[in-house]
């Protein structure tokens, strides 16, 4: 069996740019893009799934989501905001 990555890179981050702060935020806009075409290849298959299930996508927008599901997904947007600004600490 293989063993999982280290979840902390070792050494410096690699630098492309003279300034530091360019760096860190073509790091942040590659981190969103990555992000958002995750997302936008999900919500194609979970909008593809529920058309076939149920003929129209209303069913999704008169959806409300359970508290403890919400409360899920707000820890996961204060985990992607830590990662996403991760590349500005110093």
């Amino acid at each position: 069996m293989t063993e999982p990555l280290p979840r902390a890179a070792k050494g410096d981050r690699p630098t492309f740019f003279d300034d530091p702060a360019v760096d860190a935020l073509v790091t942040m806009v590659l981190e969103l893009a990555r992000e958002q075409w995750v997302l936008r290849h999900r919500l194609a298959v979970l909008e593809d799934y529920v058309e076939r299930k149920e003929g129209s996508l209303g069913a999704v927008e008169a959806h409300a989501m359970p508290a403890d599901k919400t409360a899920a997904l707000d820890a996961q947007r204060a985990e992607f905001v830590t990662r996403l600004f991760r590349a500005v600490e110093r």
